[in-house]
């Protein structure tokens, strides 16, 4: 599940959070909510995903998902703890260390039954 990110403005705030965000982070897992439990989903192998923030875009390459190489300017509000991209994922920032950043969100996914509605959860660890 590695999705990408809206432009910057005034009213964000990069602040030191923004700094602690700037290096290259990679995936290590997703977890699915399920019946209020956080369940391991996918467990990535080292560099499969691999988001790249340098303060105005995140390059996301990752091997197995069409956004591959891409380039998008984010959003970070550290004071509302929210990251955003392409003006519709916005993601809440449970964590973010020097070393750690875990990220919150929800999807629909489209299944043979239809569309389900998911809460995710993906788990990062800086690697530069």
């Amino acid at each position: 599940m590695c999705v990408g990110f809206t432009s910057c403005s005034k009213d964000d705030e990069g602040g030191n959070g923004n700094k602690l965000l700037i290096g290259s982070w990679q995936a290590v897992a997703d977890y699915i909510q399920t019946n209020g439990n956080w369940v391991l989903d996918y467990t990535y192998s080292a560099g499969e995903c691999i988001w790249t923030f340098d303060g105005t875009n995140v390059l996301i390459n990752d091997k197995s998902d069409m956004l591959n190489g891409q380039k998008v300017t984010y959003t970070y509000n550290s004071s509302k703890k929210t990251l955003s991209a392409f003006g519709m994922d916005v993601w809440t920032v449970v964590t973010l260390t020097d070393s750690a950043l875990e990220l919150q969100g929800e999807e629909n996914t489209y299944t043979a039954n239809g569309y389900v509605h998911n809460v995710k959860k993906i788990s990062f660890k800086k690697v530069q």
